[in-house]
């Protein structure tokens, strides 16, 4: 996900078959246009999305797959006048938020590493597990 490995290579040696990667390059981490085989720049229209836009676009994406099993409810509120729930919009507010939050850290990240560092989950000394990123918030 974040590194590119080389191809293997195998040697035989005392009966078994060792397979061997040589050195993983980190993927690019930053929207770069394409190039021709002769190096030269193609149609800034063409954009090889690096890791940055790949993990932003994915934020969106969860963020509108938590707000749409509510979005009939701001829908109904459009079309009716009936309002909604104030702790609706509140929890939609916060998760609009986070995403922002999110998506932030993740444009703010220096380098693959520290990118891949925000979705890494560990344990905190108090026993919970969490990742830099955060969680998304819960409607209760």
């Amino acid at each position: 996900e974040w590194y590119i490995n080389t191809n293997q290579s195998y040697a035989f040696g005392s009966g078994k078959v060792t397979a061997t990667y040589g050195t993983a390059t980190a993927r690019a981490i930053a929207d770069a246009n394409g190039v021709d085989s002769d190096g030269v720049e193609l149609d800034p229209v063409v954009v090889i999305e690096g890791l940055k836009t790949i993990k932003n676009r994915m934020i969106d994406n969860q963020c509108a797959g938590i707000l749409a099993p509510s979005d009939w409810r701001v829908i109904r509120e459009q079309e009716t006048g009936s309002a909604m729930d104030s702790d609706w919009k509140t929890w939609r507010a916060a998760v609009r938020t986070k995403c922002n939050s999110m998506q932030t850290q993740i444009t703010n990240a220096a380098n693959v590493d520290a990118l891949a560092a925000l979705f890494t989950y560990t344990e905190q000394e108090d026993g919970s597990i969490t990742r830099p990123l955060g969680e998304w918030p819960v409607k209760s």
